[in-house]
């Protein structure tokens, strides 16, 4: 319970509100506003509240990462974004200390 109350709150924080619409601006300017709202779209059937709007955020965040430092879109918006994601592979693992430490500065 007490993990979903910090989920929440990094969902409200400045620095999600940011991220998401930093995202948002890099994926228009890259012509690629349609599979962001695609991503979106699908990710509505992922889960529910904070679970699927991190499902979400990490979907978007994907769309344009091969665009990171184009656009106004720093690899700490990108990293921000799929940052709940990435201690669910094995390969990334060893980055979810860094991480934790990472969310809880928020």
């Amino acid at each position: 319970m007490a993990e979903d109350i910090n989920v929440v709150e990094r969902w409200t924080s400045l620095k999600w509100i940011c991220s998401v619409e930093t995202v948002d601006r890099a994926a228009i300017e890259s012509g690629r506003h349609d599979q962001l709202r695609a991503a979106r779209r699908i990710t509505r059937h992922i889960g529910a509240g904070v679970h699927q709007r991190a499902a979400s955020d990490a979907a978007t965040a994907l769309v344009v990462g091969d665009v990171v430092g184009v656009h106004g879109l720093g690899a700490h918006h990108f990293e921000f974004l799929i940052a709940p994601w990435l201690c669910a592979h094995p390969e990334q693992r060893t980055n979810c200390e860094g991480l934790a430490a990472q969310r809880t500065r928020i």
